[in-house]
């Protein structure tokens, strides 16, 4: 399935914003996972971008699924990201993980704040079974990354 970059068809940085929705829902020393969108192509998923500070460290697709995101009526809720975090940045220094929509700037916010995301370090990793959504759930054991699976109740 092909990505869209969410800017492609919007001459301004601020018409881009009022396009795109997203959130980065959590950043720990493990991963970062949220959601983005672009409502007039809902069925495509949205390019973003991980970075730690000014330097790129992926663009990934926003095309998991998750049930709140379908709920919500979010096109089929495919839109979510979750991108595990390279052993390096496991370092207990503290990084500033941001994701942006994918040649945009575009910064996705922290739901509960709606501020920028805060600086994270190894030591905020989670460790066993932790929801992602949908009954995803991610499973940390250093000095392995996450590995998404099923929830297992």
């Amino acid at each position: 399935m092909a990505t869209r970059d969410c800017h492609s068809s919007i001459a301004s940085i601020r018409a881009l914003h009022a396009a795109c929705e997203g959130w980065q829902d959590e950043t720990n020393g493990a991963y970062v996972a949220g959601w983005a969108w672009d409502p007039r192509h809902s069925s495509a998923p949205v390019s973003v971008e991980v970075y730690d500070g000014d330097a790129l460290l992926a663009t990934i697709a926003a095309d998991v699924y998750r049930e709140d995101l379908r709920d919500a009526g979010k096109g089929k809720g495919r839109h979510g990201f979750v991108y595990p975090l390279a052993g390096h940045l496991r370092d207990r220094r503290a990084h500033r993980i941001t994701v942006r929509i994918a040649g945009t700037g575009v910064v996705l916010r922290d739901p509960a704040t709606g501020a920028p995301p805060q600086p994270v370090t190894r030591h905020d990793a989670p460790r066993g079974c932790y929801e992602l959504g949908s009954g995803v759930c991610s499973v940390n054991e250093y000095p392995t990354p996450i590995l998404p699976h099923r929830c297992r109740r």
